[in-house]
């Protein structure tokens, strides 16, 4: 219980795509889609609307992860290929049920307690490749991160950057952007590291020259480049520099930690007392969330988004994770009902 209150319970989903948000209320309201069976359910969790925003007080109570994974124009390639759970028939040609198949708009996905996911739209095509090529179930993804399937000219590129990992701990990524680009110093950071979570920035808006992101390891370390400057300087104020980008475009070891910090990657270490972030997140146009495992919060949202946020702490409760992406304004903001624990 302690850890769904710290996850967050409670649900609010900011979407314009009400194609998206219909599909979405009924995944967490309409309790459909989970391993949890009715009886153990309980009664059906307290749904309100106000203004464009829907809240579901406790409508992510089975949810371990919940994420905006980007905007599909065309519904003609929104087929998506993850599914309800496995199948006697090791082909993903066969034998199971599609989720959310022709699904333009906004994408999401959803992992369950009962270890079912659900994917509204297409998968990252060079994920969705691999999966087929090694006859891979989808169903068992536990996270995943991807980033803008945009170029520079607005265009829906060939792919997109994703982080994936699945119930067996394994993990995939690919580190090409829409344009094919291969981010290499991603790529090694990625490989380096242990991963909590990833999140790619919008490499068209003017905090990303080339690419954008930033990489959470699960002993608190953190990778970061080219990430909005208020988020920069919130990282920086709790973590040592150990290596920054060079002009060479590698990265190598920082001599003395507190050093001026250099435009690009950076990799650092959490200061002894400080909290590690546990969540984060990348918007458009420069937003971003990060909450830290102190229960502290900093965020700068849309108008529209820091508005319910501030609505919910102003009635007492806590935000958990606020789920952005670069490729759209529409987001799911996580809460607890409880005081912080």
């Amino acid at each position: 219980k302690s850890l769904r209150h710290q996850r967050g319970v409670g649900l609010a989903i900011l979407m314009a795509d009400i194609g998206a948000k219909n599909a979405l209320i009924g995944r967490c309201y309409m309790n459909r889609g989970k391993a949890i069976s009715q009886r153990v359910m309980g009664k059906r969790p307290l749904l309100r609307v106000e203004g464009s925003t829907t809240f579901i007080r406790n409508g992510a109570q089975w949810v371990k992860y919940a994420g905006i994974t980007g905007h599909c124009d065309s519904a003609i390639n929104g087929n998506s290929t993850i599914h309800h759970g496995p199948s006697q028939d090791s082909s993903l040609s066969k034998g199971r049920q599609s989720l959310s198949s022709n699904a333009a708009g906004t994408t999401y996905f959803l992992k369950f307690d009962g270890e079912k996911a659900h994917h509204r739209g297409p998968l990252p095509l060079r994920l969705e490749l691999r999966l087929s090529r090694e006859g891979r179930d989808p169903w068992s993804l536990r996270y995943l991160s991807t980033g803008s399937s945009y170029t520079d000219d607005g265009i829906s590129g060939d792919g997109c950057c994703y982080y994936a990992e699945f119930d067996s701990g394994e993990c995939w990524w690919g580190t090409q952007n829409a344009h094919g680009e291969e981010d290499g110093i991603l790529h090694e950071i990625l490989t380096e590291m242990d991963v909590h979570r990833v999140a790619f920035g919008n490499p068209t808006s003017p905090f990303a020259k080339k690419s954008s992101w930033i990489v959470i390891g699960k002993d608190g370390s953190v990778a970061w480049r080219n990430i909005p400057q208020g988020l920069h300087d919130v990282l920086m104020e709790r973590y040592e520099l150990t290596r920054c980008s060079t002009p060479s475009g590698t990265i190598a070891d920082v001599p003395h930690r507190r050093s001026p910090v250099r435009k690009g990657t950076n990799v650092g270490i959490i200061r002894a007392d400080a909290a590690a972030p546990c969540e984060v997140s990348l918007g458009v146009a420069g937003t971003y969330f990060v909450r830290f495992m102190d229960g502290t919060v900093d965020y700068s949202l849309p108008s529209f988004a820091a508005d319910v946020c501030e609505k919910l702490e102003a009635e007492g409760k806590v935000i958990r994770n606020v789920s952005l992406h670069s490729d759209t304004y529409d987001c799911l903001v996580r809460f607890s009902v409880k005081t912080k624990i």
